[in-house]
């Protein structure tokens, strides 16, 4: 809770590298300096993960934020809704085009 009071959520990120070779065993591999070192040729990418904290504090805070707005959105926004999405979306319009033919697609 300190970090989220002090905005400073970019330390909750572990950071680590992955290998990124022409070699598809060693391709993706997680990289140590002294048990997977690199190879002539191969370079690193950072990766970027949340740790546990960081991850459940994210989910809580969108939970309690859905809780307290999906009230006041309307029916037609289907958006980042939990039951809702772009198979809704779809069959609201079929169903709209099947009542009233002057609908166009």
């Amino acid at each position: 809770m300190d970090k989220l009071r002090t905005y400073d959520m970019s330390l909750l990120l572990k950071r680590f590298y992955v290998i990124k070779s022409k070699d598809s065993e060693r391709n993706g591999q997680k990289w140590d300096r002294v048990k997977n070192p690199l190879r002539e040729g191969e370079k690193l990418r950072p990766i970027g993960s949340p740790d546990l904290p960081s991850a459940v504090l994210s989910k809580a805070f969108t939970d309690l934020l859905t809780f307290i707005f999906e009230p006041f959105r309307t029916s037609n926004q289907h958006g980042y809704r939990p039951g809702k999405g772009v198979h809704t979306v779809i069959y609201s319009i079929i169903k709209k085009y099947l009542s009233n033919k002057d609908v166009y697609l």
